[in-house]
């Protein structure tokens, strides 16, 4: 089968852009996927860490700040 690949960018200073958000959706998606996440900010250890709270760590990349040129 194949599996889903969903992109998230953009900085992770504040919970507004709801990466919060898309990763308790996905928590609960039982198909295969794989998010990528580019971007960089104070929040992106405890994306990190809600990402191991929902069992999806291992299908989560966090690639960090992603250079725009």
């Amino acid at each position: 089968s194949s599996v889903l690949q969903i992109g998230f960018l953009g900085g992770l200073t504040t919970s507004v852009k709801g990466l919060d958000i898309l990763l308790k959706a996905l928590a609960k998606y039982d198909e295969n996927f794989v998010l990528h996440i580019g971007g960089d900010g104070q929040l992106k250890e405890s994306y990190k860490q809600m990402a191991i709270e929902f069992n999806i760590i291992h299908k989560c990349k966090f690639y960090g700040a992603i250079p725009l040129h």
